[in-house]
């Protein structure tokens, strides 16, 4: 009985040990790392492009929703000039250091809402609606 609660443990052991190494890929770097800043960027286009998708799925069909969402992502690798897989890696990259990660998304979070508004302040600018013209009396 006691050889076999000796191996049970011994088993149990060995399975923790394994399970708790992860062979060190999170602390390997991708072969094509994404520097951290532009990784902010991407992950802000990627959100623009996630609520742009979302707005059009009222009105369209699921496999075209489906296609337009491939091409949209397609055309945001291209610009980064990365594929789906390099994404992936780098995002399991950058998550390995939570805290770092969770700085990221503050700053992704910060970034797009300048741009919400820097748009809002564009758009208040050429709304004409607003302007009243006088008429010139001659």
């Amino acid at each position: 009985m006691r050889f076999i609660s000796l191996q049970l443990l011994t088993g149990i052991m060995l399975v923790v040990m394994f399970s708790c190494d992860d062979n060190g890929k999170s602390e390997v770097k991708p072969k094509q790392l994404i520097d951290r800043e532009t990784m902010i960027l991407l992950m802000a286009d990627m959100d623009v492009t996630d609520a742009a998708l979302k707005v059009k799925q009222v009105g369209i069909s699921h496999d075209s929703l489906k296609k337009l969402a491939d091409q949209a992502y397609d055309s945001l690798y291209l610009y980064y000039k990365i594929t789906p897989e390099v994404f992936r890696q780098n995002m399991q990259y950058y998550q390995r250091d939570m805290e770092d990660f969770e700085k990221m998304v503050d700053d992704k979070i910060s970034l797009l809402s300048r741009k919400k508004d820097s748009i809002m302040l564009e758009s208040q600018k050429t709304d004409t609606s607003k302007i009243k013209v006088k008429a010139i009396k001659r």
